[in-house]
């Protein structure tokens, strides 16, 4: 950490060349020792600290030896760097080390001494201590006993690090406490590792702590984050063309980092919804043309980045500059949100969001702040006149005034040496890299100076010098200039000290600005032409509904614009007696994936509170969304496609409930045939019938549309669905994929007709399609075959032509 005021190089959770609108956590994480049992199982936690911002943020959760729940939260809050103890387990260890930046840097993983906090108890005592439970707080440079730890103590004062273990947050002690053990244990490595750069005043007086995966939350699983592309386009890497570019239209740094938590933690308890709804409806309807909203769109954008500035004047490592431009944005919040008599009534959520951002208290504690300051010297990064006189800052009022003596005894030195050379208008001269006080001597007079005076350089025309009375008074005014510096660098600390009381007051300013930065964001992507207000229906003892007209792709939607053809998603229990699960096949490229994930985003969309791009949407919200979609190997992490696959459809049968929505791409096909069909129909008929979940599935395999179609368990469960194709005549044959959802099921892949598209050579296409017609006509016969067998007048003989005919084509 460097001089104070500038930012420390390397500090935890820092990632160079970040945007501004992406937080990067410093993450812990601990495992239970010996818990491990031999599926790869175990009780995990982990302490997310967002050191620009104050967010911590905590969790402990079960795990599986895939360790999807831990992805999971990693895919949340997106490590710049990762703390773990020395004992932690080889597949812990493969999932971190393959941890991917997205759009900035690869995370750091680095070890900790796992015995450290080992023992029962240690880590709660560690934290209570250092929120000065024990002993009213440690000062800084000072040991667990009390005892100065001299070289960590000259190191903090060096720094100007700010003392507030001595302002202890009570009630942000009492939540570090309350936490999960294996958390607390995350907690104490953090706060060590935070230490020596400083930055441990973060968990004192930083946002708070917040548990991930809160039952408020919708849970997307890492599959559904990175298959749906919510957070970044999978294709690219890049923010652009995923879920969160597509919504994020805020103003601030700080609301395009809240947005990203909206889009990866949307919420599920319906009034929450529908109260950022109403929000976003407002302000569409509204357009900002009324006080007091119609102030909002301008104020965002003028704002510097609050919740950065505020976390560094809490770590003392701010810019008089940053510091005054947050207090002023603070200070004018009130005036610029004020709401007029008469003014519109505002829904209870922009009201409330309005009334933190505007309240009296911030004007007031910001007016207080700023009151001993000059605002025109902090612009400028002048700390030596950033505190007016008289206004309590006795130290720097008396430094100047010595200085003052000081400039004007050099002064005073100047009759006296124009006495010697004989000049009346004699001044000093300042010379850049020699000295602002320096006599200029003429060459034809220097036979008249003293030869106590020191020669300091010269040119063709004169000799510059330092008279001894100068010299010394030089050095007088040097040393008080180093006093008036120490003096306005401690009065700048304690400064920072006592604002610092009000900084969960500014915080929650900035948090209501920051959602009021998201809601108009929102309202402005509502007011694109074929977006609609979804309605959101109560939950039902018997599961979720998701019923969509005419819904379409958000992304693609941008993308193709009119000739995006919409479909109807209709699920779950509504007058229509809807299905809990539809089987969707068809040829590829017909548009199957794309519906599924179309119907998934518009959910997701729908319970962060947006608008979506339908004609009509209802849905009674879910608790959680899974996927499964794709085929890749994870060599790095040694498992193979299928295992891979398999994996992911475990997690979903053991999380899923009635109130998720489940999408199925493909189940099965990493095996042989027989075996991704009967795993593909136990998966569905689990899922449809016990589970009771809201499912799509799709599917190459005949077989399982067949099933459904023909057990009566899946029959009322299950609907069928195909993505229509206009079949044309020809030699070869072609088709025409009009991504239009029917119902039935699709009697042809046409898998050569998309062959032929990839250009595959002529005579590949041709045997292709020769062993394409044997094997048809061996299915036709086969399916004769079952069905003779199954009448019960059937003689002998017809069975035995129809063995007969297998025998020719096989």
């Amino acid at each position: 950490a460097g001089e104070l005021g500038e930012s420390a190089c390397e500090r935890p959770g820092d990632a160079p060349g970040q945007p501004g609108g992406s937080a990067r956590f410093l993450v812990c994480v601990v495992e239970a020792e010996g818990a491990q049992g031999r599926s790869g199982g175990l009780e995990v936690g982990m302490v997310a600290v967002e050191t620009a911002t104050g967010a911590v943020l905590f969790s402990q959760f079960r795990d599986s030896v895939l360790r999807s729940e831990l992805e999971a939260r990693l895919l949340f809050v997106p490590p710049s760097e990762v703390l773990v103890p020395s004992d932690t387990s080889a597949p812990t260890r493969r999932l971190l080390a393959c941890l991917d930046g997205g759009e900035g840097p690869a995370a750091r993983v680095e070890e900790v001494d796992a015995g450290r906090y080992a023992a029962p108890g240690a880590a709660g005592r560690a934290v209570a201590e250092f929120y000065g439970e024990d002993r009213g707080g440690a000062g800084p440079g000072e040991d667990l006993d009390g005892r100065a730890d001299e070289a960590h103590g000259n190191e903090v004062r060096e720094s100007g690090a700010l003392d507030y273990q001595s302002q202890g947050n009570e009630a942000q002690g009492r939540a570090a406490g309350a936490l999960p053990p294996l958390a607390l244990r995350a907690l104490a490595h953090a706060l060590d590792h935070l230490r020596p750069f400083h930055l441990e005043g973060v968990l004192r007086w930083g946002a708070g702590f917040q548990q991930l995966n809160t039952q408020a939350e919708l849970a997307l699983s890492p599959n559904t984050l990175r298959q749906l592309d919510v957070l970044v386009n999978s294709s690219t890497g890049q923010e652009k063309g995923s879920l969160l570019w597509l919504l994020n239209h805020t103003r601030t740094a700080f609301g395009a980092r809240r947005l990203r938590h909206w889009v990866s933690h949307p919420l599920r308890i319906a009034a929450a919804i529908t109260a950022r709804l109403d929000a976003v409806q407002q302000l569409r309807e509204d357009d900002c043309t009324h006080a007091p909203l119609a102030a909002l769109p301008g104020l965002l954008r003028s704002l510097p980045d609050l919740e950065k500035g505020l976390t560094r004047a809490l770590h003392g490592t701010t810019a008089p500059s940053e510091c005054v431009a947050v207090l002023g944005a603070l200070r004018s919040l009130r005036a610029a949100l004020a709401r007029p008599a008469g003014s519109q009534t505002l829904c209870p959520l922009l009201a409330s969001l309005l009334a933190r951002a505007g309240s009296e208290a911030v004007q007031a504690a910001a007016l207080e702040a700023l009151g001993p300051v000059d605002e025109a010297a902090a612009a400028a990064d002048d700390r030596l006149g950033l505190f007016r006189p008289g206004r309590g800052f006795a130290g720097v009022d008396a430094r100047r005034g010595g200085l003052a003596a000081a400039r004007q005894a050099l002064h005073d030195q100047l009759p006296a040496v124009r006495a010697v050379l004989g000049l009346r208008a004699l001044d000093y001269v300042a010379i850049t890299n020699q000295s602002d006080y320096l006599i200029d001597v003429p060459v034809e007079l220097v036979g008249r100076v003293p030869k106590d005076w020191e020669r300091v350089s010269s040119v063709k025309k004169s000799v510059r010098y330092h008279p001894p009375g100068v010299k010394a008074a030089i050095k007088a005014l040097e040393l008080a200039q180093e006093h008036l510096a120490a003096a306005c660098q401690e009065a700048w600390r304690d400064w920072l000290r006592a604002i610092s009381v009000n900084l969960p007051l500014f915080r929650s300013a900035a948090d209501a600005l920051a959602e009021l930065d998201c809601l108009l964001g929102l309202a402005t992507l509502a007011g694109n032409s074929g977006y609609v207000r979804p309605d959101i229906l109560p939950a039902s003892p018997e599961g979720g509904r998701l019923a969509i007209t005419a819904c379409r792709h958000p992304m693609l939607d941008v993308q193709l614009g009119p000739d995006f053809v919409p479909n109807d998603v209709a699920l779950g229990s509504g007058p229509g007696g809807e299905p809990r699960a539809l089987v969707l096949t068809g040829p590829n490229m017909g548009g199957k994936s794309c519906y599924i994930r179309s119907a998934a985003l518009v959910a997701i969309m729908a319970q962060l509170g947006s608008f979506v791009p339908a004609q009509a949407a209802s849905l009674a919200p879910f608790d959680a969304v899974f996927t499964r979609m794709g085929a890749s190997d994870n060599l790095a992490l040694g498992r193979s496609t299928f295992l891979e696959e398999l994996g992911e459809a475990s997690a979903i049968l053991s999380q899923a409930t009635p109130a998720s929505l489940v999408i199925l791409d493909e189940l099965g096909r990493g095996t042989s045939t027989e075996d991704g069909v009967a795993l593909a129909q136990a998966t569905l008929e689990h899922l449809a019938t016990r589970t009771r979940c809201l499912t799509l599935f799709v599917t190459h395999y005949p077989e399982v549309p067949a099933a459904a179609a023909r057990e009566e368990g899946l029959r009322v469960a299950v609907r069928l669905g195909r993505m229509a194709v206009l079949e044309r005549g020809g030699t070869p044959p072609s088709v025409a994929f009009l991504h239009r959802l029917e119902p039935g099921a699709a009697t042809s892949s046409f898998g050569l007709n998309v062959a032929r598209m990839a250009a595959l050579p002529p005579a590949v296409l041709a045997a292709a399609g020769a062993r394409a017609a044997h094997a048809e006509g061996l299915g036709t016969v086969l399916k004769d075959l079952l069905v003779a067998s199954e009448r019960d007048n059937e003689d002998l003989g017809a069975l035995q032509q129809h063995v007969r005919a297998v025998l020719a084509l096989c």
